[in-house]
């Protein structure tokens, strides 16, 4: 996200939409993956609830770029 917008609510509304879209079509689980430059967009993933896992974690169908070095996992079970 550009410097002008940070800090402004933008990126937890396009999260909250996602995961709400994400749930009510059936989805239960949303993995990412992420380089390590990106500190900031993995402190917020984990504050919003993803955890993170191993690359072997990730499933088959959902292969990760090799530039990836970490990876999350947030489920969809647990969201109300």
């Amino acid at each position: 996200m550009d410097r002008e917008y940070r800090g402004a609510g933008f990126a937890k509304q396009l999260l909250d939409t996602v995961l709400a879209w994400s749930k009510e079509h059936g989805i239960k689980t949303i993995y990412l993956g992420t380089t390590l430059v990106f500190r900031a967009a993995q402190r917020f993933y984990e504050k919003h609830g993803f955890r993170e896992i191993a690359r072997e974690e990730m499933p088959c169908y959902c292969q990760p770029m090799d530039c990836y070095e970490k990876f999350f996992q947030f489920d969809l079970l647990n969201l109300s």
